[in-house]
């Protein structure tokens, strides 16, 4: 049962981002949602930027798409993204420019060089995306306990964040069983005087999205592999159901 629903929405997935790479017409993410642009209208009347996190579970590079097709004509975005997915990868984000009213670029986040500029675009108003389930391989990290795991998250993209002054959103994505996005939470900078609490926060945050989307549905998660390979963990679908 795991395995053929986790195919299907793999599938989905790849069929997607092929949909895109090929210019297929009346793809719907690409007119927007006004109902997504009256949820952050507050944001970016106040000249905020916004990154939106989650994990790399369901549809997320669609609902992704929906969420930077929905803000102003003009808005910028970056994707904070770790190994390319493959040779298509750069197509799929020049036909994703081509046409959108908005733009994106994409920054690897083991490309430290490049971290002061994408820190500067995000302090002048660029949104960004970022998948947060990044483990030990991707630098810096700090310490999420999900369920019973003890997990290194990547965290980087957090200092950035508070440097920037950009609020936090965290997302849970569409998927093949669900065809609408939900807000899991919002941390806003504003208010917390240390760096480090506001980094603690949104790793609280990150703990508790991940954990409700895997007892959602925890075959939709693309990170079981990277998992068992940290933490040795054997029978990954029945330890997230018990824990649920």
């Amino acid at each position: 049962m795991f395995n053929e629903n986790a195919k299907r929405q793999y599938e989905f997935n790849a069929a997607y981002a092929q949909s895109i790479v090929d210019g297929v017409h009346g793809i719907s993410e690409f007119a927007g949602s006004g109902e997504v642009a009256d949820y952050f209208k507050a944001a970016l009347d106040g000249h905020r930027a916004i990154i939106f996190a989650t994990a790399h579970w369901g549809s997320y590079l669609k609902t992704f798409n929906l969420i930077g097709n929905s803000f102003p004509e003009g808005s910028r975005f970056v994707a904070l993204r770790g190994q390319e997915w493959n040779i298509d990868e750069e197509r799929l984000w020049n036909e994703i420019n081509r046409r959108s009213r908005n733009s994106i670029y994409v920054h690897r986040v083991l490309d430290r060089s490049g971290l002061i500029s994408v820190l500067r675009d995000i302090k002048n108003g660029t949104h960004a995306f970022i998948l947060f389930d990044l483990f030990e391989k991707y630098g810096r990290t700090s310490p999420v306990k999900v369920f019973d795991w003890n997990l290194q998250l990547a965290s980087r993209w957090l200092d950035m964040a508070y440097k920037a002054n950009a609020v936090v959103c965290f997302i849970k994505p569409m998927s093949i069983h669900r065809n609408h996005m939900k807000i899991h939470g919002v941390v806003d900078p504003y208010g917390f005087m240390h760096a480090r609490d506001f980094v603690e926060t949104c790793n609280s945050f990150c703990a508790g999205c991940l954990q409700d989307l895997l007892i959602e549905n925890p075959e939709f998660w693309f990170m079981w592999e990277d998992l068992e390979k940290l933490l040795a963990l054997p029978g990954r679908f029945e330890n997230v159901l018990e824990n649920g």
